[in-house]
């Protein structure tokens, strides 16, 4: 146990109702005596074995009613602690029911010094940083498919090295000095826009590549190319950025294990053991026990994970979901401490926390930051902390303070001394008033003025760049110069302070990682994976190639929306890569139609490798060697002939193993697009305008005069001022009618683009019957979308679903397949397909009257008799089929709206 000046105290449990002065009962010996063998215990096991087994006391029950019992000590092995026994460990090392790690971290630091063992610590420096980045500006930076157009041939021309766009310099940190220093607070305070998030950036050497940067950052004197800057220093996001079907346990449990959170502890406990071991000493048990679990690595659950949830106050959602916009789980601000619980569980001791506090209440706020405050004076760590207005009461548990406004370093020091040095410029607290609220309006043009106190002289407004020189030319300037004048001296960084090596643990224990955590994602969606792998197993009846498809396709399509990294230009990609695939893969055209310069594509199509690999595979089977009626060749070789495909054996092989080069190709290309490129960036919403578009300000344009000089910003939208009277709210038609009207529109557009296309019979009945029957086919599938993703929980399931029902469709809707060929078995399944009735109502309104003779080998007649025969299209079906359709319509629709008022998939 530890007392509240920090030094550890053993706890003796007193009976209740007996004198404090009474002599120890029998019991109390005998306990004693057995703790004093289990520790003798420890000290005989081997020196690599001793760091496995601890003391744990067993909490009494104090039930009432009953005599409380003595804490019984136990020996447990820290490897194999159940979560109750972990939950134990953490509430004995706490020693308190507050949410503080107080006691806990000063009995840790207390352990450490009695031993002599010193604790690693990180000093960051920067020196004349400055970030510069290239922007547009005035109308050319607003998001327009113009703009939008330009930028990429932009990108391109660049990238070649052939043409170099002309951009605005926007200067984001403007040539600032400091450190952060370890064992101190440091609050990094400044209103929004001030180059916050890029200093910590910098600071994290996680600074996007596309800015200039000049200046330098070290760590301990040690430049960021000298080690690993991303293991040593972790950088906290303001955006959450989780897998929402893993709870918050889970979410925190894998983010120890990829950043090995045990090796904090584990460098500590082999020397302190044989040290302690030396000296006599003899650790608290609670103690003992924490540091031994916290050191243990490669486990599924780790005590590091109940150590930050008890931090955090994530232990009362530790089992829900993260979740995210489309599926419920944990609230805003819990989901804020899961972002920052994520980085803060591994071992790094540097931190940089961008606006932690977003989505938090004030006392919420208040315990992480002291929680984070203790870690900071116990354990040495260094800590730079970004909040944008935080409460009085947090703003002093901060030691040092660095003001950053317009990219300028306009105070750092004590935070004690920050109102001093504003009071030499003239400006003045007023009563009532916030410390860190005054600090970031007395820079601003707005609200300057309200703080002038000098009398004596007239107020003038202070622009950001002369407090920041007044700054460096006070004594608290000169004070950080002449502090980063002396250089660090690196015999002094302790060995294990900043990281060598890229990953924390063994590339084989990342790989067991992420296939747990695949695995545990995929027993979440076990539902998709069963209907999916019955997918795939309903495919092996069509050859092994047809498995091949699947991962080409698969691989595909991840390496469009890869690439694109944005859901509706890789749908657009995507759409248009299925049409040329299939265009030209030799089925819809054979190969000998396509024209000479586009027969490159059928072969760089991977459907003309898997139709060929299965046309040879198939025609030449015995079952085809039959003598044709045309030529002199057998019907197999001439439907390949036919069609343009090769009747070599050899080409099965082939189409295999391109398809497994293509499956291979794409997935490889899915891992690089993943790796290296970046996400697709948002419009700047603001944008300082050039010199030379001093006359731009028009809409969409704030502008102001300062000296005579025009000056403004640009904004990716036209500012509009909107006032509400008499809002009434009601809903006017269901969802579904709103959709007819862009069917209406979409069947007009593409039935006379297709008909006259098709070269149907031009007249008017029949023209129209095409128009019904294509309205009638959009409107089902539109309301089988809206219906499957009415009664699925999320669109994965949907897609999934809906492409099985849609391979269905077509293949037993008489196309593929001829009504007449269709197995008994299968026959119903026609008949509920509404694309079949399409097809019925399609060819008969079109061809059912036509009595052109057909007289090919293997059939004579009119093409009526065909459908007849062939296709069993009898006649008086059009108004059937008209009917059904509707039908379906109906079905599809009625579904939809019953899942939508009675399915409620948005619960914890």
């Amino acid at each position: 146990m530890a007392a509240s000046n920090g030094s550890e105290y053993f706890e003796f449990e007193i009976e209740a109702g007996r004198d404090s002065f009474a002599r120890p009962s029998n019991a109390e010996t005998v306990e004693e005596d057995e703790e004093e063998l289990m520790w003798a215990a420890l000290a005989r096991l081997p020196s690599q074995k001793q760091g496995n087994f601890a003391l744990l006391r067993r909490t009494p029950s104090g039930a009432a009613g009953e005599k409380e019992e003595y804490a019984k000590t136990e020996t447990v092995d820290v490897r194999k602690l159940s979560r109750s026994r972990r939950e134990q460990v953490v509430k004995k090392a706490f020693a308190t029911n507050d949410q503080d790690n107080y006691r806990l971290l000063s009995a840790i630091k207390e352990r450490l010094d009695r031993v002599g063992l010193e604790v690693p610590k990180v000093e960051v420096r920067f020196k004349n940083l400055k970030v510069v980045a290239d922007v547009q500006t005035g109308s050319r930076a607003l998001p327009t498919l113009i703009n939008v157009t330009r930028d990429t041939f932009e990108r391109i021309l660049t990238g070649l090295r052939i043409f170099k766009p002309k951009r605005h310099k926007l200067t984001i940190l403007n040539d600032i000095s400091g450190a952060v220093k370890p064992g101190r607070m440091t609050l990094l305070l400044g209103p929004p826009g001030s180059g916050k998030s890029t200093l910590l950036l910098a600071l994290a050497g996680k600074l996007d590549s596309n800015l200039e940067k000049s200046g330098n950052v070290t760590y301990n004197g040690h430049h960021l190319h000298e080690f690993h800057v991303q293991r040593t220093s972790a950088y906290i996001s303001q955006t959450d950025n989780h897998i929402p079907e893993l709870t918050v346990r889970e979410t925190l449990d894998f983010a120890a294990r990829y950043q090995g959170s045990s090796e904090g502890f584990a460098g500590y406990m082999k020397d302190l053991t044989h040290l302690e071991k030396e000296r006599k000493i003899r650790p608290s048990p609670e103690i003992d026990a924490f540091m031994k679990a916290s050191s243990v690595g490669g486990k599924k659950h780790s005590v590091s994970t109940d150590y930050v949830l008890k931090v955090l106050g994530l232990d009362v959602c530790s089992d829900t979901i993260v979740g995210n916009d489309m599926l419920r789980g944990v609230s805003g601000g819990q989901r804020k401490r899961v972002t920052t619980g994520e980085m803060v569980v591994g071992p790094r001791k540097t931190l940089f926390m961008d606006e932690i506090s977003t989505g938090l209440d004030s006392s919420t706020t208040y315990q992480i930051v002291n929680c984070v405050r203790n870690f900071v004076h116990q354990m040495d760590a260094t800590v730079l902390m970004a909040l944008l207005q935080p409460a009085p009461e947090t703003f002093d548990l901060f030691d040092d303070l660095v003001l950053l406004s317009e990219g300028y370093v306009v105070y750092q020091g004590p935070r004690e001394d920050a109102l001093e040095f504003f009071e030499s410029l003239g400006f003045k607290l007023p009563p009532r008033k916030g410390v860190a609220d005054f600090l970031q309006e007395v820079t601003s043009k707005k609200d300057q003025a309200q703080y002038w106190a000098d009398h004596s002289k007239p107020y003038r407004f202070l622009p950001v760049s002369e407090i920041a020189n007044a700054f460096k030319n006070s004594k608290y300037g000169r004070s950080v110069e002449s502090y980063l004048d002396v250089p660090y001296d690196k015999s002094k960084s302790h060995p294990s302070a900043l990281s060598k090596t890229k990953y924390a643990v063994s590339n084989w224990e990342l790989f067991r990682t992420c296939f747990s955590r695949e695995f545990l994602l995929m027993d979440r969606h076990r539902f998709l994976y069963i209907f999916r792998t019955c997918q795939l197993l309903c495919g092996l009846v069509s050859y092994t190639i047809q498995l091949d498809l699947p991962l080409v396709l698969g691989g595909l399509f991840r390496m469009m929306a890869s690439l694109a990294r944005d859901m509706v230009i890789a749908n657009t990609f995507g759409s248009a890569a299925l049409l040329i695939i299939f265009l030209l893969g030799g089925f819809i055209i054979p190969k000998d139609m396509i024209k000479p310069w586009w027969v490159w594509g059928f072969w760089v199509s991977p459907l003309s490798y898997g139709q060929n690999a299965i046309s040879v595979n198939e025609f030449t089977a015995s079952r085809w060697n039959e003598k044709s009626a045309i030529g002199d060749n057998t019907v197999g070789y001439n439907i390949l002939e036919g069609h343009g495909l090769s009747h070599n054996d050899n080409w099965y092989w082939i189409g295999v193993g391109a398809l497994l080069l293509y499956a291979l190709l794409f997935n490889n290309l899915v891992t690089l697009a993943l790796a290296y490129l970046n996400p697709l960036r948002t419009s700047k919403t603001a944008i300082p305008l050039d010199a030379t578009e001093e006359n731009c300000t028009g809409e969409g344009v704030i502008s102001q005069e300062e000296g005579g000089k025009k000056k403004g910003m640009i904004l990716p939208f036209q500012p509009l001022a909107m006032t509400f009277h008499n809002v009434n709210y009601f809903v006017d038609m269901p969802k579904g009618l709103v959709e007819i009207p862009y069917i209406l529109m979409q069947t007009i557009t593409y039935g006379i683009i297709t008909y006259f296309m098709i070269n149907f019979e031009r007249t008017a009945r029949k023209f129209f019957l095409y128009l019904v029957f294509m309205f009638l086919t959009f409107t089902y599938f539109t309301f089988y979308g809206m219906m499957a993703v009415g009664l699925t929980p999320n669109q994965h399931l949907a897609a999934v679903i809906s492409s099985a029902f849609y391979s269905l469709w077509n293949l037993l809707s008489g196309f593929l397949v001829a009504k007449p060929s269709i197995p008994g078995w299968w026959i119903w399944f026609y008949y509920i397909s509404p694309v079949s009735w399409t097809l019925r109502g399609v060819i008969t309104s079109q061809l059912g009257d036509i009595v052109t003779i057909i007289d090919e080998p293997g059939y004579r007649g009119t093409v009526k008799e065909y459908l007849e025969v062939s296709l069993d299209y009898g006649p008086g079906m059009i108004g059937v089929s008209a009917a059904v359709l509707v039908c379906f319509c109906l079905f599809f629709f009625g579904i939809f709206a019953f899942s939508v008022k009675f399915l409620n998939f948005q619960r914890r």
